[in-house]
Order: C-alpha cells, then sequence, then structure tokens
C-alpha cells in the first residue's frame, strides 16, 4: 500500500504540497523539511517565521503500483500547489474538502491572542509553543509544563495550562540569535474557546 498526502499550513488549512509515499507517510514529511529546496522550502519557512507549524495529511491510500497516477489526479484538484517535479493542470472549481483538515482546523488555535508561536488545542484545554531552533532542521515543541500526557512526535511533554506560562516560554526560546517577527497586533482578545 502507498499514501496520497497533502502538506497544509495551520494559518489557513489549504492543501499546498501533494505528495506519494510507500513508506511512513510521517518519515517523508520529515525529509521534506530537512531536504526540500525552492518554493516549498520558502514556504516552510515563512510559515514558521509567522507562528504557524505545517501538517501532513492523509488524502487517499492506494496500491502501491497505482502510488503515481493517484498522487497525480490529487494534484489536479487543487490550486496553487508547490510541486516542481510534476506539472499539474487543476481544473476545478474549487478544491475537495479534506475532512481531517477541516477537524484539525477546528481542534486548533495558532497564534492565540495575537502571540506567534503560541497555540491553543480546544479538545485538551491546553496550550502549546511552536519554536524554530535551526532553518535546517524545522520547527520543535517547547517543553512544556503539565504532568505528561499526550507528547509530541518528537517526544517529551509540549503542554501548558495557562497562556501566560506558554508566553513566558516561548519567549525564554525567543532569546537566541534568530530574527523573529513581532506579535500580531488586535484590537481584542478573544476567547480561544469560541
Amino acid at each position: 500500500m502507498a499514501e496520497i498526502y497533502g502538506l497544509f499550513s495551520g494559518r489557513d488549512g489549504l492543501v499546498r504540497y501533494v505528495g506519494e509515499t510507500g513508506g511512513a507517510r510521517e518519515d517523508r514529511f520529515r525529509e521534506h523539511i530537512k531536504y526540500s529546496g525552492g518554493a516549498l522550502r520558502h514556504w516552510f519557512q515563512e510559515e514558521w517565521r509567522q507562528g504557524y507549524p505545517i501538517r501532513c495529511v492523509v488524502l487517499q491510500w492506494c496500491k502501491y503500483e497505482d502510488r503515481f497516477d493517484v498522487e497525480t489526479a490529487w494534484i489536479n484538484k487543487f490550486p496553487g500547489l508547490l510541486n516542481e517535479r510534476k506539472h499539474y493542470s487543476w481544473s476545478s472549481r474549487k478544491p475537495p474538502c479534506v475532512p481531517a483538515i477541516v477537524k484539525h482546523m477546528r481542534r486548533y488555535r495558532y497564534n492565540v491572542g495575537g502571540f506567534r508561536g503560541v497555540h491553543y488545542d480546544v479538545q485538551m484545554d491546553r496550550y502549546f509553543v511552536l519554536i524554530w531552533p535551526s532553518w535546517r532542521h524545522g520547527f520543535e515543541w517547547a517543553r512544556g509544563d503539565e504532568a505528561p500526557g499526550l507528547t509530541a512526535s518528537q517526544g517529551g511533554n509540549i503542554w501548558f495550562s495557562d497562556r501566560t506560562r506558554a508566553l513566558v516560554a516561548r519567549d525564554k526560546h525567543r532569546r537566541s540569535s534568530l530574527k523573529y517577527l513581532p506579535d500580531i497586533q488586535q484590537e481584542f482578545d478573544p476567547d480561544p474557546e469560541y
């Protein structure tokens, strides 16, 4: 079996890259983070700089020998992709709705309160913080202060019980030499639960 997957940002939930793999999707995603160049690499860096994580979602499972044709069919369903090896002709009036992305976007709130990198998980009622120690190795989640529970894919506790603690952890990591964007100006501070 093979997986056809899409990469999307927490900013807008739009699929920006479609790929295929006969192995583990998570391993392929890590390869993209480490080795991608061009427009895809620029997109990764800009999203991380803005405080948004890139996520990977399964679009379809298929037979291994059919993976290239199925990948091409999915590529043709989305506008504005960053795929460079395959040229496509987007023919739909609007891209397909991917239920896993809709579910993800309902569950998570990114850059809550205008604080770049501080995120909120509605389901768990906990905060987590995106940091990026180096452009070559992608992003990481800051170590949380809550009792261990669910873990990040990199391992370890990532949860904070309140936004202030998450903000303190974020600012601790911002003392590095990387240039960070200022926080987002907002007229009011919406409750992340809504």
